[in-house]
């Protein structure tokens, strides 16, 4: 566990840090805000929907879809 952390906190970081080292191996990397907002997203402080609309209108796409 990590210091300062309960034990759901240290989960979500773990998961967190597992997602983005899985997509590093893909060489897809992450600056930091984009890592705070999987952290976000991890913490339920942001939804599915608000991340993709988000990276919608970063990207310019029309539509962003998870597969």
């Amino acid at each position: 566990m990590l210091r300062g952390c309960t034990m759901k906190e240290t989960s979500t970081i773990e998961k967190v840090v597992q997602v983005i080292s899985t997509l590093a191996i893909e060489e897809l990397y992450f600056d930091s805000e984009s890592k705070a907002e999987i952290y976000d997203l991890a913490n339920g402080k942001k939804t599915t929907k608000d991340f993709l609309a988000e990276l919608n209108k970063k990207y310019g796409r029309q539509q962003v879809l998870l597969s």
